[in-house]
């Protein structure tokens, strides 16, 4: 789930920009090589003679996929219930990943599906990107996109409770992405107390947030 600009572009690393815009729904297809290390990202490096991506070698966006909102929470029901289905007493599950600063679509595509791979986790990754910049000298820029992007991050939780199945739910974010993730969550599960028997965990990683705004 994205509220990046869509752009003119075909590439997987290129459908999506830096822009605001509406939320975009849909699908990714991501590489993991075999001898994938547990918390790696593996990317061609020059120090490897490696000039362009290699599925075989690196962790790679293969495929990005606009669905309808309809199509896409049919698929996350369906990967959140693999487990269920596998297992007569699994519980249906899902992982919200919020990226931080300096990331661009096509990485948080690759970290979702890292974190997925290596937590061997069975049930439905999901990654909300809002629009980042990419770059390190827009952090401020960076600032006033994770503000901005906070009350569509709300909106599809509370989407996201209403039309899925999970029943262990677990939020991720990281760096400056807790800025929105914490705000949403707060301002959803004080309206509607209820959906915390659904939520498993919610974990800040590096967090980018002052610390009394969090208390």
């Amino acid at each position: 789930v994205t509220d990046r600009n869509v752009t003119a572009k075909t590439k997987p690393n290129e459908m999506f920009g830096v822009d605001r815009a509406d939320l975009t729904y849909g699908m990714c297809d991501v590489s993991i090589p075999r001898d994938h290390r547990m918390g790696e990202l593996e990317y061609p490096s020059i120090l490897r003679l490696e000039f362009r991506t290699d599925p075989a070698k690196h962790v790679v966006l293969l495929a990005a996929l606009r669905t309808s909102k309809d199509n896409f929470f049919e698929g996350v029901n369906f990967f959140a219930g693999r487990a269920a289905r596998a297992r007569e007493f699994a519980r249906s599950s899902a992982f919200l990943f919020v990226h931080g600063y300096n990331v661009t679509f096509e990485d948080a595509a690759r970290r979702t599906a890292q974190i997925a791979y290596d937590l061997g986790f069975e049930g439905a990754p999901i990654f909300y990107s809002w629009p980042a910049q990419g770059t390190i000298p827009a952090y401020t820029v960076d600032e006033q996109n994770i503000e901005w992007a906070q009350t569509n991050l709300r909106s599809f939780l509370e989407e996201f409770f209403t039309r899925t199945d999970a029943q262990n739910v677990y939020l991720i974010a990281h760096s400056m992405g807790n800025r929105a993730l914490t705000r949403a969550a707060a301002s959803l599960l004080t309206e509607k107390p209820a959906l915390l028997s659904r939520l498993k965990a919610v974990i800040l990683t590096a967090p980018d947030i002052d610390a009394e705004v969090f208390k």
